[in-house]
């Protein structure tokens, strides 16, 4: 098992929702930090742990990143990280996988599947082995608390309830420091909901 971190000169954290049943508005987490034990030779033996960010949310439009780190959404003052931690990891195809895990949004718990296609390792001189892949998956918001919404005059709602996630990431093996550092968790207790029925 080898030690391997998220070089973020390379990677992306992103999500898109859907608004107003017109459009896709994208976004990205600027702050992370990751723990990726890799076997290289059994990926299935592999374990993941990502801490995000909350309040480095970013869609490019300042007054509506304010809005997503408020109480309406992220409420980044009391809940200012997003975490990923993997349980289980599958063998697809020879290049794609599924990694399940549970992922904790404000105080809510649930598991989540992502469909991960594994890019290829290559040996880089300065940092040691690096590898790429890309992660998709998607979450339904209101079941972790991200409940703010208007109805349209025509029906529906300004923002999806589904919501999109795709992480396109390299990792290396050299040391490489990763900038930002979770805080402590808040003094609140965390309830872990129960998987939704698929």
């Amino acid at each position: 098992m080898t030690h391997f971190q998220i070089d973020n000169d390379h990677t992306a954290v992103g999500f898109a929702a859907r608004h107003m049943l017109l459009s896709t508005v994208r976004g990205r987490f600027n702050n992370y930090r990751t723990q990726l034990e890799l076997d290289t030779d059994d990926l299935t033996q592999s374990r993941v742990e990502v801490d995000i960010d909350a309040g480095s949310v970013d869609t490019a439009v300042p007054a509506r990143d304010a809005h997503l780190r408020s109480q309406d959404f992220f409420d980044v003052e009391h809940y200012p990280t997003l975490r990923f931690v993997s349980r289980k990891v599958e063998r697809l195809y020879p290049a794609h996988f599924r990694v399940t895990g549970e992922l904790t949004i404000k105080d809510t718990t649930r598991e989540i599947a992502l469909d991960v296609e594994f890019g290829g390792i290559a040996e880089d001189l300065v940092a040691g082995t690096r590898l790429g892949f890309i992660a998709k998956g998607s979450i339904e918001r209101r079941e972790f608390g991200l409940l703010w919404d208007k109805v349209l005059d025509a029906g529906g709602l300004v923002v999806g309830d589904k919501i999109e996630l795709v992480i396109e990431a390299e990792a290396v093996s050299g040391t490489k420091p990763q900038a930002w550092t979770p805080p402590e968790p808040p003094s609140v207790s965390r309830t872990a909901a129960p998987s939704a029925p698929s």
